[in-house]
């Protein structure tokens, strides 16, 4: 949770930091994040286990409703690993419902500050991959109602459509 105590849907200030605390500030901070399967964190009184989830369908939308219910003003992480053959840039097609921030490799790349809709390629973010073991860290805040997260690397065609719908 967001508050320390009941939820306050008036408390801007609260709500729009939320994107910007570091709650994994105990356990290394959130660019130096690299949990496995069953590791535990905890954040104020309340224990935390990671655990894997995946997509639901074919459109690769994680909806964390279907994992933790539509709790208003909460945070979630998402983390992967993932090998690239060789150094490259890429650019990473990313839709958070709702607020947003990512990591990869540990450098902080991407926010979304706002409620909104989970859409594939909502943004494009221009990344750069190490050869070996690349690291993905994704913060998702609810505000109300739904949420989820998308990330892919985006192909040509995705980049294409991206800037055609962008003109």
């Amino acid at each position: 949770p967001i508050f320390d105590g009941e939820p306050d849907a008036t408390d801007y200030a609260t709500i729009a930091g939320a994107i910007d605390r570091d709650f994994l500030s105990d356990a290394g901070g959130e660019g130096g994040a690299a949990p496995s399967e069953g590791d535990t964190l905890t954040i104020g009184d309340a224990e935390y286990t990671w655990a894997a989830t995946t997509s639901e369908d074919d459109s690769d939308n994680v909806n964390l409703s279907l994992v933790f219910g539509d709790p208003p003003f909460v945070v979630a992480y998402a983390y992967a690993e993932f090998t690239a053959p060789a150094a490259r840039s890429v650019t990473l097609g990313v839709g958070t419902d709702d607020d947003g921030k990512m990591w990869v490799n540990g450098e902080d790349v991407y926010t979304h500050r706002w409620g909104r809709g989970v859409g594939l390629d909502d943004d494009a973010v221009a990344v750069e991959l190490v050869e070996g073991v690349n690291r993905i860290l994704i913060k998702v805040m609810n505000r109300e109602q739904s949420w989820g997260f998308v990330c892919r690397i985006m192909d040509a065609q995705g980049l294409g459509d991206k800037l055609i719908n962008a003109a």
